[in-house]
């Protein structure tokens, strides 16, 4: 049974295409973190997708800086959690 090709979107902040189940629509994005999208990708919009490596980075800098808000710094335990997301969306990456 010949396997069907499955539909792809770009996301508007890599500019890479992406499997459908790779990325989220601009709705489901929680606005707070849609501000940042905005201000880094100035093509964002209403109707356009990001995927789930680029939409982890910005939640991981909205926490990132939302704690520097309320403490002023980062703790050592705060910056190697930080750092381990990002490792995670490099594995991630790598399987994809």
């Amino acid at each position: 049974m010949p396997r069907q090709k499955q539909q792809t979107v770009q996301c508007q902040c890599c500019r890479q295409e992406k499997r459908l189940s790779d990325v989220l629509p601009a709705e489901a994005v929680r606005e707070s973190i849609m501000e940042l999208i905005k201000h880094q990708c100035p093509d964002w919009s209403a109707g356009s997708f990001i995927c789930l490596a680029d939409l982890n980075r910005f939640r991981n800098q909205y926490v990132e800086q939302e704690v520097k808000a309320e403490k002023g710094e980062l703790s050592i335990l705060e910056v190697e959690v930080g750092q381990s997301i990002k490792e995670q969306e490099l594995l991630f990456r790598d399987i994809d």
